[in-house]
């Protein structure tokens, strides 16, 4: 069975979490969002900061995500993640991506990195270029 819910909106994730055995988790940035000057001085998880920012949908998302899961005893967590999460962080792609793209390639390893950290047992798939 398939539930949706809004990874920035944990009434939904708990919503939508009530009795299940596992969560595949493929949200994401669509569009994506580019970085902006004003990146240079604001914390994308503040309050105040952008809500579709990769830091906001991709890492706090998976905060939540998690946090439902714990509620509700969720046992297995599937992560739909991008491939250059993986790359060594001088990777000349991986710099470009950082700096176009809000850096999304440091907020989806982070929310790996919560995964890992979680307890619940998971499966993180790097995948390359989905649409």
């Amino acid at each position: 069975q398939v539930l949706k819910g809004d990874c920035n909106d944990l009434a939904s994730l708990n919503a939508a979490m009530a009795g299940c055995a596992g969560v595949v988790a493929t949200y994401g940035c669509k569009p994506n969002r580019f970085s902006q000057f004003s990146d240079l001085w604001t914390d994308p998880l503040s309050p105040e900061g952008d809500p579709k920012h990769q830091a906001t949908v991709l890492y706090r998302g998976m905060e939540n995500v998690l946090a439902a899961c714990k509620t509700h005893g969720v046992k297995k967590v599937v992560r739909l993640s991008g491939l250059a999460s993986g790359f060594k962080p001088w990777n000349p792609i991986l710099v470009l991506f950082c700096l176009v793209l809000s850096f999304t390639p440091r907020w989806a390893r982070r929310a790996e990195d919560a995964i890992r950290k979680s307890g619940v047992d998971y499966t993180v798939i790097r995948a390359p270029g989905l649409k």
